[in-house]
């Protein structure tokens, strides 16, 4: 074979060509830290590493949803407690006001302390986490219950001077909410001064030492105490569900009927305003019998609290393993891809030492030319 000086000078370029080559992957490699630069470095590998990264992507959503599933319930089980913490004490306000020894107007003093336990309720009944009402079913975004606090705008006609005149509220006046004007509503009058009203029986007095007139008409507005409570009309119902690993899936709120009102159970809203109003009539046996009625919600709040904890219990021992199967599934995926720095390095400088040896070699058989010969 017929070796010329042309086919010698391609022949040393190719292998020149080749040695840059094999530096510049090893330089790739090492910088890059992944040792499959193109899915032709390791077809397997590559295929193997694309499945890993779908379950790790999976894991990490199954992760976060547990993860917002233990906020949720979290935030559900201290409210349930208050919850119960409330009915407790309504409880223990129905025991002292059923007994014999304490009168009319002790009743109405603890009827006082019961009415602020059931705007607690309310507000435990409305209670949120990051904007979201936990207690509304699917309706997050909404109110679970709202109040009726009716607001009476009432002509006063005919009064004579001192004389207590009925306002027969729906229910309970709420004190300091009362408000006398002119038929006009230019004038305005002064309670303790020109009126006086009565909380307790609904009455108010026009005074004969004040500035009303009698028997002249007079308007007034009053607001009550909370009447009852009414749900969202769209609903509180609805299981919100979160997806925690391939085949399974946890409730993660309790809704409001289960919790205040279970089907053929007792309204523990209306429970509370039971045990208020028995309290405020001086009824004995309203107070009795609104006591059960708060036994009951009792044991359906302990009931969601038993739901809750079983669920949590689940989450907590559920998201460890979540987290330990991605560490796994990391240090697979690491193993496919990641590059073996020592292997590399070594590799590196043996494709360094190839390529300088052949660039001395070729550049001293290229001297030997016929030109350098006759020299």
């Amino acid at each position: 074979m017929r070796i010329s000086t042309t086919l010698f000078s391609r022949n040393f370029m190719d292998q020149v060509e080749q040695g840059q080559e094999r530096l510049f992957w090893n330089n790739q490699r090492i910088s890059s830290t992944k040792r499959i630069q193109k899915p032709s470095d390791d077809p397997i590998g590559t295929d193997t590493a694309m499945k890993t990264r779908v379950n790790i992507d999976a894991n990490n959503q199954y992760i976060e949803n547990s993860n917002n599933a233990l906020s949720w319930l979290d935030a559900t089980e201290v409210s349930a407690n208050n919850l119960l913490d409330s009915l407790t004490s309504a409880s223990d306000f129905a025991t002292y006001g059923a007994t014999d020894t304490i009168g009319a107007d002790t009743r109405k003093a603890v009827a006082n302390e019961v009415n602020q336990l059931i705007e607690e309720f309310v507000d435990t009944a409305n209670a949120q986490v990051k904007g979201k009402y936990l207690f509304g079913g699917f309706q997050t975004l909404d109110a679970p219950y709202e109040t009726e606090e009716s607001v009476t705008d009432q002509n006063i006609s005919g009064a004579a001077y001192d004389t207590p005149i009925s306002l027969t509220p729906p229910a309970r006046m709420l004190e300091g909410t009362t408000l006398v004007t002119d038929t006009t509503g230019t004038i305005t009058y002064t309670e303790g001064t020109d009126y006086t009203v009565d909380y307790d029986t609904g009455t108010i007095t026009i005074l004969s030492t004040g500035g009303m007139l009698v028997p002249n008409n007079y308007l007034i507005d009053y607001n009550t105490q909370i009447s009852s409570i009414t749900r969202n009309p769209q609903g509180i119902d609805g299981n919100i569900l979160r997806q925690i690993s391939e085949s399974e899936t946890i409730t993660i709120n309790i809704t409001g009927n289960e919790i205040f009102k279970p089907t053929g159970g007792v309204d523990a809203f209306q429970a509370l305003i039971n045990l208020r109003d028995a309290l405020y009539a001086d009824d004995t046996a309203g107070i009795e019998t609104a006591m059960g009625q708060l036994d009951d919600s009792r044991q359906t709040v302990r009931a969601g609290l038993e739901t809750i904890g079983s669920r949590l219990e689940r989450l907590n021992s559920h998201v460890p393993q979540l987290e330990e199967m991605q560490i796994s599934r990391q240090a697979e995926l690491s193993r496919i891809e990641d590059t073996d720095m020592v292997y590399e390095s070594v590799e590196l400088q043996k494709n360094q030492l190839a390529l300088q040896a052949a660039l001395q070699s070729g550049a001293n058989i290229m001297q030997l030319s016929l030109v350098n010969f006759l020299k």
